[in-house]
């Protein structure tokens, strides 16, 4: 006997995919471009079988991969969209489909074995609804050898199945799955989007949803998720940090050891990122103080009164190259091959410190 000989099997769920706001791809925030490929795709039943998520974290991929998902299955709108309310929309959405499995890195990496299942179940024929679906959410997690047993499944797979990856990074696979698979880029937000999203579908405090719309640019996943408990300390760290460097001296030192043990992410890398993120929304805020700009657009509103003389003791034009320093610190720790983290934030606040120590003198 065959495996599509009628044979069934169920698949499993390591995790459900995300909730949604709403039902159907009309639930997905902006995306236009990514979310119309895929309706004239479905309505014209053209969808390839393996599919390429890919843009920044929390830009909503995961969730439309859901959506597909119950689009798939659905037994009332599908497969042009998902109803969001029947048997099967519910299923996939509270992870409960036998015909939908969620992949997802057990801690840090998608393992051959893990492949090895999921590919063995999409030989089966859908046990109760139309497709089987296979999403590999941080795709990027995938390792070599798990990778290489997707190939000839992503390259002939059965007609019943779906396979779609999720991934940040999808220069992180290789070049021969990403041949194999229809790609569609999913962009960072405007921020007013994400602004309104969070004030009017979440009920956040305009203040509250400037704030984490500015601290993770373009990303409603990020704002939701950002732990504004934990932001006040870190704010008040990379503040030191850069008056450290300011200042200049064995406080640089100092400053990038702070910097290189705190923040958030799961590399050391990451974390330094984030530091420096935050610090660039405090250069940029300086900035926007020091040369008179509109206190309605500071990233830390609630720190006008305390940063006041501070922005104003300093240079618009050094401020703006303080800034540009910072973000080029960013750029070499996100492009660089597994940069050495400390003397990249050393490297960076003497560059910060320098431009920062110029004092403003009014003509």
């Amino acid at each position: 006997m065959t495996a599509h000989s009628g044979t069934k099997a169920s698949l499993s769920l390591t995790i459900p995919p995300p909730s949604t706001d709403g039902h159907g791809f009309d639930a997905i925030v902006g995306q236009q471009s990514a979310v119309g490929a895929l309706r004239r795709a479905l309505g014209g039943a053209r969808l390839p079988h393996a599919l390429l998520f890919a843009g920044p974290p929390g830009v909503g991929k995961a969730t439309c991969a859901g959506i597909l998902a119950q689009a798939l299955n659905c037994a009332e709108q599908g497969p042009d969209d998902a109803c969001g309310k029947c048997n099967s929309c519910r299923k996939v959405e509270r992870g409960l489909h036998p015909d939908v499995m969620w992949m997802a890195p057990e801690p840090h990496k998608v393992r051959i074995a893990a492949v090895r299942r999921a590919i063995a179940a999409t030989a089966y024929r859908p046990y109760e609804g139309h497709r089987r679906v296979v999403v590999v959410n941080d795709a990027h997690a995938l390792t070599i050898e798990a990778q290489n047993a997707f190939l000839k499944t992503l390259e002939e797979p059965p007609a019943s199945s779906a396979i779609v990856l999720v991934t940040p990074a999808p220069g992180s696979l290789l070049a021969t799955v990403r041949s194999r698979c229809q790609s569609l880029r999913f962009s960072p937000l405007p921020q007013p989007l994400v602004r309104a999203y969070l004030s009017e579908k979440r009920g956040l405090d305009p203040d509250e949803a400037k704030l984490r719309t500015a601290l993770t640019p373009g990303s409603i996943g990020g704002a939701l998720s950002i732990d504004l408990d934990g932001y006040g300390p870190l704010l008040e760290a990379v503040v030191e940090a850069l008056r450290l460097a300011q200042v200049g001296g064995a406080g640089v030192v100092t400053a990038a050891e702070s910097l290189a043990s705190i923040g958030t992410g799961e590399t050391a890398t990451q974390r330094a990122v984030s530091t420096l993120q935050v610090g660039r929304d405090v250069l940029r805020d300086l900035l926007v103080v020091s040369a008179g700009g509109d206190r309605s657009s500071l990233v830390n509103a609630d720190r006008f009164e305390a940063w006041n003389a501070w922005a104003h003791d300093i240079d618009p034009d050094s401020a703006a190259r303080a800034l540009e320093s910072l973000n080029e610190g960013i750029e070499r720790l996100t492009t660089g091959i597994q940069p050495n983290v400390k003397l990249s934030l050393e490297h960076t606040l003497i560059a910060v410190g320098e431009h920062l120590d110029r004092r403003y003198v009014p003509a």
